[in-house]
């Protein structure tokens, strides 16, 4: 149990800390495209050597891959690509604790698209989450406005990859051979936005000024993070695991203010312990209802 904390805990931290090393890349002249772009193809090699080790198939059907990548490598691409491009806007932290509006978007659209019923936890948890979003609107500049819609977004489509995930049973395939071809369909979309941006092309000068261990460091940790989720998860499950990742806005909130001098007002604080309220409400009815279903 301890382990399995610990495992979820440090995911958060790394996880926390990505876009922080983000916005240092922004800073050497990249942009969210490319930043995405170098990651995934920093990832890519690793990954096939990881699968090649464990001996794990990379074949897929024509059907899978063409389901892959649709479902789960757009949305995939297009939430990493909002998520950056909202740091542009506002602080990382506020960006990341947007971004975990998630678990709320997906009881949404399974109560909208797919008709199930809402309990009134979760429409108490959803009325939360609103109140903790408007408390965000304290500038009301444009820039701001366009990073929230941003992070909401990135949000949105985040929920939609979960339940394709689970849909298109995704979520049962080898988790490496995955995380590979999620990794490659995303490159190929990159690239295909890149044909419009040239950003990869013009990101090719940032290398001169930027030492090379930080993009490094940007892929172990995204790789590491993943490990240590997926690895956590086995032993506290879905809703444990969800509950202790909110430790990731909260890491971002803090190294943003620490290490980037990012603004962190009483309003924008009280909208973030708000909004993570919102989601440990959620974390623990999804809790209970296991267990309840669970004893039954």
């Amino acid at each position: 149990m301890l382990l399995g904390i610990g495992s979820v805990l440090l995911s958060a931290v790394l996880l926390g800390i990505i876009p922080l090393l983000t916005k240092v890349l922004y800073a050497a002249g990249f942009d969210a495209i490319s930043v995405a772009f170098y990651r995934h193809v920093c990832v890519l090699p690793i990954l096939f050597l990881y699968c090649r080790i464990k001996k794990s198939s990379l074949r897929l059907s024509l059907r899978q891959l063409f389901q892959l990548s649709l479902y789960a490598g757009f949305f995939s691409a297009v939430t990493m690509l909002l998520l950056n491009l909202s740091y542009l806007y506002i602080p990382v932290g506020m960006a990341t604790t947007l971004h975990f509006l998630y678990p709320a978007f997906v009881i949404l659209i399974c109560v909208v698209y797919y008709r199930q019923q809402i309990e009134r936890p979760i429409l108490c948890s959803l009325i939360l989450v609103l109140f903790g979003i408007f408390c965000f609107f304290e500038q009301g500049s444009i820039q701001g406005m366009a990073g929230i819609a941003l992070a909401l977004l990135s949000a949105i489509t985040y929920a939609v990859y979960l339940i394709q995930l689970e849909r298109h049973r995704f979520n049962q395939m080898d988790s490496a051979v995955f995380t590979f071809y999620l990794s490659l369909c995303t490159i190929v979309m990159l690239m295909i936005v890149n044909l419009f941006t040239c950003s990869i092309q013009e990101s090719l000068s940032c290398f001169n000024d930027m030492p090379l261990w930080l993009l490094g460091l940007l892929t172990v940790f995204s790789m590491f993070a993943n490990i240590c989720i997926a690895f956590g998860s086995r032993y506290l499950g879905a809703s444990m695991t969800a509950l202790f990742s909110l430790f990731e806005p909260i890491t971002s909130l803090v190294s943003g203010f620490i290490f980037l001098d990012e603004q962190l007002t009483v309003l924008k604080i009280a909208g973030s312990v708000i909004i993570m309220t919102a989601i440990v409400n959620v974390a623990l009815f999804q809790r209970r209802k296991q267990q309840e279903i669970s004893g039954k």
